[in-house]
């Protein structure tokens, strides 16, 4: 801190791991802007053992903010965004003010959504770093959703503010800044919203790709869910659109991982029970061959009724092999070598 420039430079770190008091960071900075001519807020963390602490600096002019992302090199880079800073003016006391505390509820709520870019840039850099960590992940999904909802209503609040502030001037330089002003900060916004969206369009990719990698390996070792055909998931999903449009007709079709999961949001689970109650309203033949099934006896096709009972047999008798048990069967040594190299991967990438 050197007080001839007024200027305060505060490291921050934030702990991702449990519960981040925004409050807390957004009445700092408020305390820290009415103290100061410049503060510099780093927000940091530790990314994990192996890469050094990294930060993300907010510069705080009075009315001005900029936003500095620190760039990586090598597999970490930012080759996809070309924008990395931000800057703009938030509403402040220097305008004809309308309402004091619009501007300071403006102000406080503008703190908060900066803090919560910041904070969804780290936990994408720590998800690249750490190559798959699903809880950064799904974190992030809900941070981007919580960011949208507030920004909504900001945008719409700062541009009413910006309106009510034009009409009250009639010189034309204040109007022609103003309006500047209004531009920049709409411009800079939706900038650092893209930047949002490309990093979930990265994330659903990552999510996707690393669903349909892993679905051969558990079909085999997963739950009884994760053994039945994409083909048969989307079918049973036609099934209950049909039967309660109402209720199912919002779940999208996507890869059969994501069904399941919206599957469940809706309180219906893939077992037993559930293929029972779907085989009897469709066509069993279709699914023989998944599920293989002899339809024919002594040459003879068997009726529907008796092909669906075999069903029903088959339904039962995996989901009862899929429970899982304290005691492994098979031995372990004697799986097949390639699941045997991926357990002790998993095994030693974990410790």
């Amino acid at each position: 801190m050197t007080e001839e420039s007024k200027i305060c430079c505060r490291d921050y770190e934030i702990d991702i791991d449990n519960e981040i008091n925004y409050t807390k960071i957004v009445d700092e900075i408020n305390s820290g802007i009415y103290n100061w001519d410049e503060y510099v807020l780093r927000l940091r963390t530790k990314l994990n053992k192996m890469c050094e602490e990294s930060s993300i600096t907010i510069i705080f002019k009075k009315s001005v903010v900029s936003i500095i992302i620190k760039k990586y090199n090598g597999n970490y880079c930012w080759k996809k965004f070309d924008v990395d800073q931000y800057n703009y003016t938030i509403p402040n006391s220097t305008l004809p003010e309308i309402n004091n505390s619009t501007v300071l509820t403006i102000k406080k709520t503008e703190y908060l959504l900066i803090i919560r870019f910041c904070i969804m840039v780290i936990r994408y850099i720590i998800t690249k770093l750490k190559y798959s960590c699903s809880k950064e992940i799904d974190k992030i999904y809900k941070e981007f959703n919580k960011y949208l909802s507030i920004e909504a209503v900001m945008i719409n609040t700062v541009t009413l503010y910006y309106n009510s502030v034009l009409n009250a001037t009639n010189n034309w330089e204040a109007r022609q800044s103003i309006n500047i002003q209004k531009y920049v900060y709409k411009t800079k916004k939706r900038e650092m919203c893209d930047l949002l969206k490309s990093i979930i369009d990265v994330l659903d990719y990552k999510k996707k790709d690393d669903m349909i990698a892993t679905r051969s390996i558990k079909s085999i070792l997963g739950n009884f869910e994760e053994q039945i055909s994409p083909s048969m998931i989307h079918k049973i999903l036609t099934w209950l659109k049909k039967k309660d449009k109402n209720k199912y007709g919002n779940i999208k079709r996507g890869i059969k991982e994501e069904i399941i999961i919206d599957l469940n949001k809706h309180d219906i689970y893939i077992n037993a029970d559930l293929l029972c109650r779907f085989i009897d309203d469709n066509i069993p033949s279709k699914f023989a061959k998944e599920w293989n099934i002899n339809m024919y006896s002594n040459g003879k096709r068997l009726k529907n009724d008796e092909i669906r009972k075999l069903f029903k047999e088959e339904f039962y008798k995996r989901e009862k092999e899929s429970i899982r048990f304290n005691i492994v069967c098979p031995r372990l040594n004697s799986l097949p070598q390639n699941i045997e190299l991926l357990i002790i991967s998993y095994l030693t990438f974990r410790n």
